[in-house]
């Protein structure tokens, strides 16, 4: 194993560590294509939360995921 790959898997690990032991995160993945975009929003622990978000590569698409990721953060705060 080179150093480089080393230090970017302890960083790995203690960022890991760090989110499971602070403040609830929501994890969002994006699957970025040219006309639609496709998120997932999960826990840190592996949940599902949302499978599906599908938004347009637009002003009003990003708006959408804004506005999703925020319901998420809302109702988990609840």
């Amino acid at each position: 194993m080179d150093t480089d790959h080393g230090s970017r898997l302890r960083w790995f690990r203690q960022f890991k560590q760090e989110v499971k032991a602070g403040d609830p995160i929501l994890v969002v993945g994006i699957d970025i294509a040219k006309s639609k975009h496709h998120a997932f929003f999960g826990t840190p622990d592996g949940k599902t939360i949302r499978r599906r978000l599908i938004f347009e590569n637009s002003r009003e698409g990003f708006e959408t995921l804004l506005f999703a990721a925020n319901q998420m953060i809302c109702d988990n705060d609840h």
